[in-house]
């Protein structure tokens, strides 16, 4: 292989082929070498004739020549008048042939030297940088690349030898071993040093290559200081991000022992004030309904009445009581569901039963439908009464007088599911307000002004004893046009 240059090379225009007085130079040259093969043998054959002159077949009609000119141009027999035509030929012939064989070698002398330029150009232009070395780290071939990575000039390529850019010596022999063993080495990570002694962070792609009579090592060399001072620079960036993570998370998990510390002791205060205001208050419920009964002494119309108002107020706050207990409970992971098996007629009726009286003074008409596939089921009965009965008690105070309001009951057989679904024909609840409904203490209307009571419990208890049943409760609704509140619940059987 012929040494770089250090130059650039462009690809040159193949040359033309060749002209047509060249071309009949060569057919001249080839006829004229079978032409002299012509003379020859004219000389041979005359004098064969000359000297054998009794052997000549046509001796009884050509006298024997008697001189050198006379045996060449006269008294020449056929035979040798058609040996001259067919070398005549021949010289023609030949010389054709020797023009298509030398124009033959000729393209193929010129396309080989075009496919060596080619080939050049593309390995002196390649982006990389390449070089062809002997095993001992001679410098045979190399291109623009490795010239401006390492730093030399043409004149220095004598006195290179590439195992010296090798800053660690365990790092050439352990590449050189790799490539006796496997014949190629990737992107093998090491320093190299330039001419000048600067070192960089390198990796080495080399592969062996048969040439001639050896094996010579071509090279691909690449500058990785920037891409890794890169790589370094986004590790740092990811460690330090996960150590924000880590301790931003480890912060969140204090945060949330703290509020679910917080919630605990809340809903166990709960428990504890609930029951505390629960006794105080039952005993005096059952003192109102000792006076209401008449038993210490007879009462007037008046202090019926007032009485009467005692014990309704009495009966909310037990309510409202009760329900903070069990909120507290199911918050502080206290409440027991006891699954047995009931009639689920018998619940629903019960639920209507204890609201009848509040749809009576608003003239509400109450209907029930039960699906009679659906007769008996596995849950907490006295939960889903709680549940139904509270619906229904918010489904009678939307309900304007004079409206309905209902209970339906709904099997699932393909989902093993039952559905009970409190509707009725009230006032509807706004879209952007449903998403708030399950929230305790939540009152959508919150005016001073609003027309319905209620301390916003109710709904929040329906849907954690729904959970607790494993189920989910859903709502249908629209201003105007009433609501649709769906308990569906897991049908056990018993």
């Amino acid at each position: 292989m012929n040494q770089s240059t250090g130059t650039a090379n462009t690809p040159r225009r193949p040359p033309t082929p060749h002209a047509p007085q060249h071309r009949w130079m060569s057919i001249l040259y080839g006829a004229g070498v079978i032409g002299a093969l012509n003379l020859g043998f004219w000389v041979a054959d005359a004098l064969w004739r000359f000297t054998n002159p009794a052997h000549l077949p046509t001796a009884s009609i050509y006298p024997p020549p008697t001189s050198w000119t006379q045996a060449l141009f006269q008294n020449i027999p056929p035979y040798t008048w058609f040996m001259r035509a067919l070398w005549l030929g021949l010289t023609l012939l030949g010389g054709i042939l020797c023009e298509r064989l030398w124009s033959w070698q000729n393209r193929r002398a010129r396309a080989g030297r075009a496919s060596e330029q080619h080939y050049r150009a593309l390995f002196e232009n390649a982006p990389v940088s390449l070089c062809v070395t002997t095993q001992d780290g001679r410098l045979l071939e190399y291109n623009a690349g490795l010239r401006q990575l390492q730093g030399f000039a043409d004149t220095e390529v004598a006195q290179i030898n590439v195992w010296n850019w090798y800053a660690n010596p365990a790092d050439r022999k352990q590449l050189l071993a790799q490539l006796q063993d496997e014949g190629y080495t990737h992107r093998y990570e090491t320093k190299l040093n330039r001419v000048d002694g600067a070192g960089y962070e390198a990796s080495v792609t080399s592969t062996l290559i048969p040439l001639g009579d050896q094996e010579v090592i071509l090279t691909v060399l690449e500058d990785n200081t920037e891409a890794n001072r890169l790589k370094n620079k986004l590790l740092n960036e990811r460690s330090t991000l996960a150590r924000q993570v880590e301790e931003h998370t480890a912060a969140l998990l204090r945060t949330n022992a703290e509020l679910t510390q917080a919630l605990r002791v809340k809903d166990e205060f709960l428990a504890i004030m609930s029951h505390e205001l629960r006794t105080p208050l039952t005993i005096m419920m059952t003192l109102a309904d000792n006076l209401y009964q008449e038993i210490y002494g007879p009462l007037s119309e008046r202090q019926r009445a007032q009485l009467r108002s005692i014990q309704e107020s009495g009966y909310n706050l037990l309510s409202l009581i009760n329900d903070l207990v069990d909120l507290a409970k199911i918050g502080a992971g206290q409440l027991k569901l006891q699954h047995t098996p009931f009639t689920v007629r018998q619940v629903c009726e019960l639920a209507l039963q204890a609201v009848r009286a509040q749809a009576q003074k608003k003239t509400i008409c109450l209907s029930l439908e039960i699906d009679p596939t659906v007769e008996v089921m596995v849950a907490d009965a006295g939960r889903i009464r709680q549940m139904l009965t509270k619906l229904l008690h918010n489904a009678i105070k939307f309900t304007p007088a004079g409206g309905q309001a209902g209970l339906e009951v709904r099997g699932d057989a393909d989902q093993a599911g039952v559905h009970f679904v409190v509707w009725d024909t009230g006032i509807g609840i706004p879209p952007e307000k449903i998403s708030q409904l399950f929230q305790s203490f939540n009152q959508l209307d919150t005016s001073s002004t609003r027309d319905h009571d209620g301390t916003g419990i109710g709904l929040a208890l329906v849907e954690r004893l729904t959970h607790l049943h494993e189920g989910v409760v859903s709502v249908q609704s629209h201003p105007g046009e009433g609501s649709r509140f769906t308990i569906s619940l897991p049908w056990r059987k018993p």
